[in-house]
């Protein structure tokens, strides 16, 4: 493999000495992405001590939250009740002359994975002393089965404590209390909440989740996001560092795993990831961690005030801090250090030349030699047509009502097996079997045309090399699981490699499916 390999059969006459050149670029953008290199922003502090939140009180008012709806089913009579209780404590504390809130009533018709319901978020606006823009305090009082409902609902009464304790409190940014519903399957009411607005700047949020349960599952403190990227690292270290302060343990933060996963797959089932996708900067706090509470789970008044007072305890720190940066969405954090985005997209697309400039080149070489590539191409590319249309087939099924189709992910829990959930998969098998039968048909029609011919493995390699440039230029992270697969597949191209190689190599091509 000195400067080209010619091999019999299907090979595939590759230039090792332009694949080597093209690494150079790799090792560049590794020394720039070094370089990029930054320290984790400091938490904001406050001197404000938190201890006006009671966790007595705020027990109290979970309590009879239960007591008025067992039952919260999104759009449901249960949910109505709640919302009306509500709203008669907020309007208790008094008006905005006063100290209190202005209310709002938003009403929409969501799509839940219950089906189309009649969904009502409730919004308390309180004005500052100063100009800055709104911090936004959420939590949805819906839920879905009997599943940890309680320990789910103390993020409801804890945001309704803290919101008649900042009635009594004067702020410099303006507060908006956010008492969501439908963010228990699909998150619909605070996707309304963020189309109300229309655009209007908000400086950060923190969501209200489980705050009351026993058990802790780190990171307490959740910063995905729907979109690319994560809140920034500021926010999510001043809200784990209030947490760690009352709680007494490390609030924990995502590992490198866990945030390229995220940022290869953004898809989050709750309102802090539907903001941060809506550019808003937002964390949820959740004791139980990204799974939620387990059925069942047990509450206590101690675990609410611990938690609440560390809710309020970062509201101070942001309201007496500088405004939240926007430019940190899709860097990622190794250790103590932050390497920006724009240094990890150009090093990703680097790893990526040199299987095209390898692909491109053979297939210059076929081309010379009278290979009609371009039929390989397409044909290469039509696998993914089943897939298309699967997707497709979806949205129709979506649009039409046959298919319960939220607005946002959902998690598990909050499925059910409908009868157009039961077509759908019906339909679904059947389109992806048809489809994956006829490209396999097309294969075996051109089998005489293609067997031990260069050409459709080099047209394989093109295709697989355009797919990978596609979904870099729409998320970089997504294209990173693709850089094992392409240059273990320049490798395999070669049928001279032995059994156990190539079977290995096939095990690291196929690694990123695996994850």
């Amino acid at each position: 493999m000195g400067g080209s390999a010619r091999d019999g059969g299907a090979g595939v006459r590759l230039s090792w000495r332009l694949y080597r050149l093209y690494l150079l670029p790799v090792a560049v953008m590794a020394l720039v992405a070094a370089f990029a290199l930054g320290n984790r922003p400091a938490p904001m502090g406050s001197t404000l001590a938190p201890e006006a939140f009671e966790g007595s009180s705020a027990f109290s008012l979970l309590s009879r939250m239960r007591q008025i709806a067992p039952s919260r089913a999104p759009g449901g009579t249960g949910d109505a009740r709640l919302l009306s209780y509500i709203e008669r404590e907020l309007r208790s504390a008094g008006g905005a002359s006063r100290g209190g809130y202005t209310l709002h009533r938003l009403r929409v018709q969501g799509q839940t994975s219950l089906g189309s319901r009649t969904l009502s978020v409730l919004v308390g606006q309180r004005p500052g002393s100063g100009s800055q823009e709104p911090i936004l305090l959420v939590a949805h009082r819906d839920a879905i089965g009997p599943a940890g409902q309680q320990a789910q609902l103390s993020g409801t009464a804890a945001l309704l404590q803290i919101a008649l304790v900042l009635a009594n409190t004067e702020t410099v940014h303006p507060v908006d209390v956010v008492f969501s519903d439908g963010g228990s399957t699909g998150g619909a009411g605070i996707q309304a909440f963020l189309a109300a607005r229309r655009q209007t700047p908000v400086d950060g949020a923190i969501v209200l989740g489980d705050l009351a349960g026993s058990t802790l599952r780190r990171p307490l403190v959740q910063p995905f996001s729907t979109g690319l990227g994560s809140a920034p690292e500021v926010l999510r270290r001043t809200v784990s560092d209030a947490l760690a302060s009352q709680l007494g343990t490390e609030a924990g933060s995502p590992g490198l795993g866990a945030q390229l996963a995220h940022l290869a797959f953004p898809a989050g089932t709750g309102e802090a990831e539907i903001l941060n996708g809506a550019g808003i900067p937002a964390v949820a706090v959740e004791l139980a961690g990204a799974s939620g509470p387990r059925a069942g789970e047990a509450v206590s008044a101690a675990r609410l005030q611990q938690a609440g007072r560390a809710v309020l305890s970062a509201f101070y720190a942001l309201d007496a801090g500088p405004s939240l940066p926007r430019a940190s969405y899709s860097s990622l954090t190794v250790a103590s250090r932050t390497v920006s985005g724009w240094a990890l997209r150009l090093l990703i697309g680097t790893l990526l030349l040199a299987p095209l400039a390898v692909s491109v080149d053979a297939l210059v070489r076929l081309r010379r030699r009278g290979e009609r590539v371009g039929r390989w191409i397409w044909l290469a590319l039509a696998g993914a047509l089943p897939l298309i249309a699967s997707w497709v087939l979806l949205r129709l099924l979506g649009i039409t009502g046959i298919l319960s189709a939220p607005g946002g992910p959902v998690a598990g829990s909050a499925l059910t097996l409908s009868a157009g959930a039961v077509l759908a998969l019906v339909l679904l098998g059947a389109l992806l079997s048809a489809g994956w039968w006829a490209w396999v048909g097309a294969l075996r029609a051109q089998g005489r045309r293609l067997a031990g011919r260069p050409g459709p493995v080099a047209a394989a390699l093109f295709a697989a090399c355009l797919v990978a440039i596609a979904i870099w230029l729409f998320n970089p992270y997504a294209a990173l699981l693709t850089v094992p697969s392409l240059h273990a597949w320049l490798l395999l191209a070669s049928p001279r490699q032995r059994p156990p190689a190539r079977s290995a190599r096939v095990a690291i091509a196929l690694a990123p499916a695996a994850l």
